[in-house]
């Protein structure tokens, strides 16, 4: 482990993030390539494609590279306080589909850790409506990006 929790010293780490707050500044201008292309009537596909590989691009290293240090260096109690902070900037109205996302790809032990704090007419709710109901979307999901060499 390259620091306690919480902490990121290891050069390699810091760069990781580096390189996703860099990474970051690349998708507001692929976003108004595509804004640009449907407003002006043109041809969408180029700059689609263009921010459609910046974006998973960018997923996908953050997979690879900076989730397993937040999962190396953020206590439980950290990321809960990060899920709370994040939670609390949404709307009542959005929060369902924000919490949606957050299990979308938990582990099984992480879900019923977050579900447990929830009031049992709430997990109901999960279960029954908001699970499906984000199941059945199907709009965001992703292929997996071809390796690259």
């Amino acid at each position: 482990m390259a620091g306690a929790a919480g902490e990121l010293s290891d050069p390699g780490e810091l760069a990781a993030v580096d390189a996703m707050v860099e990474e970051h500044r690349h998708i507001p201008p692929a976003l108004a390539g595509v804004d640009a292309a449907l407003r002006g009537g043109g041809e969408p596909a180029a700059p689609v494609e263009s921010l459609s590989a910046v974006v998973l691009d960018h997923l996908a290293h953050e997979e690879r590279e900076v989730l397993p240090l937040l999962e190396q260096h953020l206590t439980r109690a950290q990321w809960r306080a990060f899920l709370h902070k994040e939670r609390s900037r949404r709307s009542p109205r959005e929060r369902p589909e924000f919490l949606t996302w957050i299990l979308d790809d938990a582990g099984e032990q992480d879900a019923a850790a977050l579900l447990a704090e929830m009031p049992p007419p709430a997990r109901l709710v999960y279960r029954r409506v908001l699970r499906p109901r984000y199941d059945a979307q199907h709009q965001w999901q992703i292929p997996s990006p071809a390796a690259k060499p």
